[in-house]
């Protein structure tokens, strides 16, 4: 019976460790929530950065182009009102089609012989 008490641990040395526990996680949340509110700021600069450079490599494939005499650029498929469109978007943008500047092709309906109605009540 004696052997039984003391084999066990005793509550102190569980509160203690459920306390260590919570003072962990406490901490590491803490450390998240720093480490989120010191980002937050230079999150804005990053963005910056990457949207100037992402600019200055537009800028640099425009000069590129406009370098190109109008008969190479006519090879190519690009007007030379039409260089800057195609640097941002691509030859063949989303925003073209869109925009109406390539015919929307039609779909296909095979022709229809006789009365439709007539095929419904038959």
């Amino acid at each position: 019976m004696i052997d039984d008490i003391h084999s066990t641990r005793p509550w102190s040395y569980e509160f203690e460790s459920i306390a260590k526990r919570a003072c962990n996680l406490f901490f590491a949340e803490f450390v998240r929530a720093a480490a989120r509110g010191i980002a937050r700021p230079y999150r804005a600069l990053v963005r910056g950065c990457f949207r100037m450079i992402s600019e200055y490599l537009m800028w640099r494939g425009m000069r590129a182009l406009r370098k190109l005499d109008d008969q190479l650029l006519a090879d190519v498929g690009v007007s030379r009102g039409g260089i800057e469109h195609v640097v941002r978007n691509g030859r063949h943008g989303r925003s073209l089609r869109t925009t109406g500047f390539y015919p929307r092709p039609k779909p296909h309906l095979p022709a229809q012989t006789g009365n439709p109605a007539a095929k419904i009540a038959g």
